[in-house]
């Protein structure tokens, strides 16, 4: 069991499903009339930490993987594992937001054709942007609980739509060792389920786009454009997997001097098969979370990239992302030096 924030978890994505088929029962009943499903939720007088965030996000797994029966998607994702270690309540917030935009698109597809409109089965679930971030202020476990709840009530309005209640027999407890680094493992696994249910299969395309998004944000920091290098053929995914976690051992050096937390990536024990597009498509936007936040808090201008010189080729492979990864790993080690805290990680450490 953890006993504190400061260990590493391994995130396996093979586990993803593993809450609906061990330690519950989970009973799926069809019915014709449409129910009103229970909105219970915590006092808001009451204190919120990690381990209440968790439980909802335990919740949810497990109306998902109802919702996955429904839609005959009977297995698993499956992808790299990954070690998170360091995550706040703000790197959850932002995964959170990606999953609720992901299961509004999700629920707009099913209500598509049905006759019943979502809108009819609750207004209230007609939110279709995730709550933003709070202004002024550090994000705490209290901000992260209500994107997850508007996320089971978009979930639930799907079963209710398809005519499906559920209930579970001995529902799981509040565990108190919960950190946020355990609800972020969840959050990203909930993720990569909805991938599959929304048939949405990632490209190196939607990483290169990702890794430019980041180049961008490291311009506003101040790292300028630096040009591209050549294209280095023969590159995989790991590659580039790699070279975003080399630039993340950079981004925690920054970081450090501006008293930002950075989240700890690493992947551990994989072979070069292990790694897809979407697993790097995951560690850039995690990557990018902690770029826009330094972003917005330095309150820098923002800047335009140069026209045409970041510019994706029309077939994107594996060696055109990592050549784009070279060029945001040069900006972090430009800040990094400007920080004067470079030393501590050899140039190219990891990269395409």
């Amino acid at each position: 069991m953890r006993k504190g924030g400061n260990a590493k978890w391994r995130l396996a994505w093979q586990q993803a499903g593993r809450k609906a088929a061990v330690g519950y029962a989970l009973t799926i009943a069809c019915f014709c009339a449409v129910a009103q499903p229970q909105q219970g939720q915590a006092s808001e007088d009451a204190q919120v930490g990690p381990p209440d965030v968790f439980l909802e996000v335990v919740r949810l797994q497990y109306e998902l993987a109802a919702l996955r029966y429904v839609a005959g998607e009977s297995a698993t994702a499956v992808g790299a594992p990954l070690e998170i270690a360091a995550a706040v309540p703000r790197h959850v917030f932002y995964q959170a937001q990606v999953l609720f935009r992901k299961v509004s698109q999700l629920s707009e597809d099913v209500a598509a054709g049905r006759r019943l409109p979502l809108e009819e089965v609750n207004a209230e679930w007609r939110r279709t942007s995730p709550r933003p971030v709070p202004a002024g202020r550090e994000v705490v476990p209290a901000d992260v609980l209500p994107v997850i709840t508007d996320t089971r009530d978009r979930v639930r309005a799907m079963l209710l739509l398809s005519r499906v209640n559920i209930s579970m027999q001995d529902p799981p407890q509040r565990d108190p060792l919960k950190q946020p680094s355990d609800v972020l493992i969840e959050i990203i696994e909930a993720n990569r389920q909805l991938n599959r249910m929304m048939h949405r299969e990632f490209r190196m395309r939607d990483v290169f786009d990702q890794v430019l998004l980041a180049i961008n944000y490291a311009g506003d920091l101040g790292a300028g454009y630096p040009s591209r290098t050549s294209v280095t053929d023969n590159r995989r995914p790991l590659d580039v997997a790699e070279g975003l976690l080399a630039c993340s051992s950079l981004l925690r050096q920054v970081g450090a001097t501006q008293q930002v937390q950075v989240l700890d990536l690493r992947l551990s024990g994989i072979g070069a098969s292990s790694v897809t597009a979407a697993d790097v498509y995951d560690l850039a936007t995690i990557l990018i979370s902690d770029l826009e936040y330094m972003t917005q808090r330095a309150n820098m201008p923002q800047t335009s990239l140069p026209r045409g010189e970041y510019r994706a080729p029309r077939f994107v492979a594996p060696a055109d992302v990592s050549e784009l990864v070279r060029v945001l790993e040069t900006q972090l080690r430009t800040l990094a030096t400007a920080a004067g805290t470079v030393d501590r990680l050899p140039a190219g450490q990891g990269g395409g």
